[in-house]
């Protein structure tokens, strides 16, 4: 009974998280599955909330949890926050780690598409989030 304790107690619970991936599959494994029904999640976000869910399932930490992120560009939609309830508990502790030291970036930009070339031969494009107010620039 020893044993089976000290192994839960340093146990590690793994999640993963790519700029390709989808916040729609559990996250639990590094790559897509042949069936694209699980790979890593897409956003910290949902990472984040993932782990809330466990949290509010079992009542606190059982095991410390990493969060592998993949390299690449995440563009962040909205600010990322954490708050005390996303800080480990009970001795365990949650970590956000590059997986296999990859460049891994955080980006506030949007990325704009489909440029359009008006007749006087400049690119324009729309923007909603200008015209809204949730996005703002110096020309």
């Amino acid at each position: 009974m020893l044993a089976s304790f000290f192994y839960a107690a340093t146990e590690r619970f793994v999640l993963y998280d790519s700029p390709s991936g989808s916040d729609s599959w559990y996250g639990s494994i590094a790559e897509p599955n042949s069936q694209k029904s699980d790979g890593p999640f897409a956003t910290l976000s949902e990472a984040r909330n993932r782990i809330r869910a466990i949290n509010v399932k079992q009542g606190r930490l059982t095991s410390d949890l990493t969060i592998y992120l993949y390299g690449g560009t995440y563009f962040l939609k909205d600010t990322f926050e954490l708050e005390p309830a996303d800080s480990g508990s009970d001795g365990f502790k949650i970590t956000y780690e590059a997986f296999n030291n990859k460049q891994v970036i955080f980006s506030g930009e949007i990325k704009i598409t489909k440029w359009n070339k008006s007749n006087n031969g400049m690119l324009v494009v729309q923007v909603p989030e200008v015209s809204s107010g949730k996005l703002w620039f110096n020309p």
